[in-house]
């Protein structure tokens, strides 16, 4: 990752984009008239903030992270806790660092967006400045200064470096393009990438969603038959670059589509990108694109993180609008 992309993410998760998104916009209702009885009326228009979904779901992680404290003890949601307004219910001041008791008590975090002054004694004038001010307190989260906690969010935070990879070094978005506002995930394009030319010695067949199992691929001979070749985009435009080239996916929700590849041939997360390690299947025709990559098994596992982290916050709705009798 780029210091300017680091720079992004910190920015948009420690600035408080999480606090407007995720419990500014739940709470706001449209303005009522002023002859509407008291309990009838709502908040005003939200201020006008420019954070994607993506941006505010990293900041609601992070808000959670207590390796964002300097000796991992302390996240921001255990002082403003959700099931207690997210404020502190527990006792009357804010602990900090390893037991220190505050001077004052955790303020909920509820609405905040419309607050002008934050702090009790007012003392920051938004959630940009303010989000930094527990991190770098001495008694909060005492961390050092704020390059710490960008070198922290750059390297160490499985999200944030498993996106560096699919970037950088595992040269994913070659394919996958990621955009400087917006990401499908997809160039659209078609690419032979050799997926199903390799016979393995052992076969992974799904027995239902998520559920696998390996069987040796010498047990199958006697049952195969002879199949023809399929020969992707070739079928539909007969030009001899197309042989074996198949349109590259998108990638959000891609944890919840097994199995993967156009003919289903690796069941997990973990066999792609095993497949993409080795530079892709033996064959002629195969994407120049596609080299041996030596990705560590810890490389391979911040990746599969970060593509887990694809999900659509939406999706089970989706599904429970799709199943509506």
């Amino acid at each position: 990752m780029t210091g300017r992309m680091a720079l992004v993410l910190a920015a948009a998760a420690l600035a408080g984009l999480t606090l407007i998104g995720w419990l500014g916009w739940p709470h706001a209702r449209a303005p009522q008239a002023l002859t509407a009885p008291a309990d009838a009326l709502g908040l005003p228009p939200l201020p006008q903030v420019s954070a994607t979904a993506a941006q505010i779901e990293l900041g609601r992680q992070l808000f959670f992270e207590r390796r964002l404290s300097f000796n991992q003890s302390m996240s921001c949601g255990m002082c403003h806790v959700p099931e207690e307004g997210f404020a502190s219910n527990a006792s009357k001041l804010a602990l900090g660092i390893e037991g220190r008791s505050l001077k004052r008590n955790a303020p909920t975090l509820l609405n905040v967006a419309w607050q002008r002054l934050l702090f009790h004694d007012g003392r920051e004038p938004s959630l940009v400045a303010q989000a930094w001010s527990p991190l770098l307190h001495a008694d909060e989260m005492a961390n050092p200064s704020a390059g710490h906690v960008l070198q922290l969010l750059q390297k160490d935070l499985p999200y944030a470096r498993g996106f560096e990879l699919f970037i950088g070094r595992a040269k994913c978005s070659q394919c996958h393009s990621v955009g400087p506002r917006d990401a499908l995930f997809s160039d659209g394009a078609f690419h032979v990438t050799g997926a199903g030319a390799v016979r393995p010695r052992d076969i992974d067949f799904t027995l239902a969603p998520g559920v696998t199992t390996r069987v040796e691929h010498s047990v199958l001979d006697e049952y195969e038959s002879v199949q023809a070749p399929d020969l992707g985009r070739f079928e539909i435009t007969l030009d001899p670059d197309h042989r074996h080239a198949f349109k590259t996916p998108s990638l959000r929700n891609v944890a919840r589509t097994a199995p993967y590849m156009h003919d289903g041939s690796l069941a997990t997360l973990g066999a792609v990108l095993d497949f993409y390690d080795l530079g892709g299947g033996d064959i002629a025709q195969r994407s120049p694109l596609l080299t041996a990559l030596g990705l560590s098994p810890q490389d391979k596992q911040d990746m599969a993180a970060f593509l887990r982290s694809l999900d659509s916050a939406a999706l089970s709705r989706l599904t429970s609008a799709a199943r509506r009798d």
